[in-house]
């Protein structure tokens, strides 16, 4: 099955018969725990007080020279509302409802009466066939297919470890760096290959 959210589909339609130079770069960020009024950008029709307690210029800047969104949901968890992101799904329909790690492990709490129906713990996959997975065309496969080359940086977690899903690459992005089916990298730095490694090597210095 193949799955694309309505105004990314009708930007898809628009951009299809533009010229690569014609086309608008599209930066986005997402980002874990942040709050929508932790931000001077007003997400509402007025801004809040907590709006006047942050000071985020870049984000002002982004948000004068692109496009904001005022009306939005996202999931308490991460893998649930990327997942959305990469397929306009919301959770109820893609039924990944926890965040990934381990191939057919859950990450919910056993509860002492309520039995948990048989939620997508894989995550998000383009290949069909494999159980608990959501099989479907991520946006980044979309924006490949008119002439998009895309990259991901940063925390993935879209797909368990031993999935495709696990790798950003497998679900349409032409390079990543520091993704994989853990979430967030290691490391922030190139210079640590984004790896935790260095943290065993420093705690044996350190013993």
């Amino acid at each position: 099955m193949r799955f694309c959210y309505g105004p990314a589909l009708v930007w898809l339609l628009l951009t299809m018969g533009m010229s690569h130079a014609e086309r608008p770069n599209i930066v986005l960020f997402l980002v874990d725990d942040m709050g929508w009024q932790d931000t001077s950008v007003p997400f509402h029709t007025e801004t809040t007080a907590f709006n006047k307690r942050y000071r985020t210029p870049n984000m002002e800047r982004l948000a004068n020279q692109g496009v904001k969104f005022t009306q939005a949901y996202a999931c308490s968890v991460c893998s649930p509302t990327r997942i959305s992101l990469m397929t306009g799904l919301n959770a109820a329909r893609h039924r990944v409802t926890n965040w990934t790690l381990h191939k057919d492990a859950t990450n919910d709490r056993k509860h002492p009466t309520l039995a948990f129906p048989k939620w997508n713990v894989n995550g998000l996959s383009p290949t069909k066939g494999i159980e608990r997975t959501l099989h479907a065309t991520a946006l980044p496969a979309f924006l490949r297919e008119v002439g998009y080359r895309t990259i991901h940086v940063g925390k993935a977690h879209l797909g368990a470890v031993g999935t495709p899903g696990e790798d950003p690459r497998n679900l349409g992005f032409d390079i990543n760096i520091a993704g994989h089916a853990a979430g967030g990298p290691g490391s922030f730095l190139g210079t640590q290959d984004f790896s935790a490694v260095w943290r065993s090597i420093t705690e044996r210095m350190s013993s």
